[in-house]
Parts: C-alpha cells; structure tokens; sequence
C-alpha cells in the first residue's frame, strides 16, 4: 500500500516552483488497487494540461518505487462542489456567490466582494425585510465556506 505521506511529499517536490498547491491527498478503494486522489489548484486555475503533466510524473516515481503497486491516479482542480478551505481558494472565487458558516453555526450568503489575509468580505443577499449588506467575516471564525451554484 502507497503511503498518504509520499504521496504529499513527491507532488510537494513535483509541484514547487510553481503557483500550484495541494487542497487535498486521499487514498481510498481496495488495499491491492487503492486509488489515490490528488487535488490541486492555483489562484488562476489549474488546467487539464498541469494536471496531465503533475499525474505523469506521481505515476513514474510510484511505477519506480513500488513497482509491484497496482493503483488508479487521479489529479484534478477540486470543483466548484468542493468547499472552499484555502486562502487562495477564497482570493480565486472573489466576485461569486458562497455560503459562509461561522463556528458559531450563524450562515451568510452573498457575494465574495474582497479578500485579504485575516478576512474576506461578502455582499449578503436581499433577504426578506432586510436590505442587502456588506459584512467582514474573519477567516478563523469560518467553519464552512462553499460556492453557490446558480
């Protein structure tokens, strides 16, 4: 079974020098064909053709050093389903719509107006008997955040 640690740890190498980071690394499925799931992004976008090129080379290193591994590879951005965890995921979905969870369970949902590095700012939506407002949410005090399909 491939380690969730090498596996972090050679797309870290692979990917450094580059605007790309991980949003997450998990391996599921049958301990003799487990599948390994690697989510990137980047402010801008990952693209097909990063992604092609990051999966090519995890798969040389595995082939190379567990040669006997049977595996299924999969490198993607993580869709906009995905929840929003990352500072640069906040900073990328600057100008949509989201829902915002607070630990406190209070939920907003708006449009992401700003971002800086301790908070964003979202324009809440009209709802009955009250107006429109823009509020600023602490990133620490946010429990959940995600996009709003429309």
């Amino acid at each position: 079974m491939l380690p969730l640690e090498v596996i972090k740890e050679i797309t870290k190498e692979i990917i450094s020098g580059t605007d790309s980071f991980i949003i997450d690394v998990a391996i599921s499925g049958a301990k003799n064909n487990p599948k390994i799931t690697l989510l990137l992004e980047t402010e801008r976008g990952i693209t097909i053709d990063e992604c092609a090129f990051i999966n090519k080379k995890i798969s040389h290193f595995i082939d190379t050093q567990y040669p006997n591994e049977i595996y299924t590879l999969e490198v993607s951005s993580p869709g906009i389903d995905y929840p929003i965890k990352f500072l640069v995921q906040y900073k990328r979905n600057r100008g949509k719509k989201v829902e915002i969870i607070l630990q406190d369970e209070t939920k907003y949902r708006g449009k992401l107006l700003s971002v800086d590095e301790t908070s964003i700012h979202i324009l809440t939506e009209k709802e009955k008997n009250k107006k429109e407002t823009e509020i600023k949410i602490v990133i620490t005090d946010i429990y959940q955040a995600k996009n709003i399909i429309t």
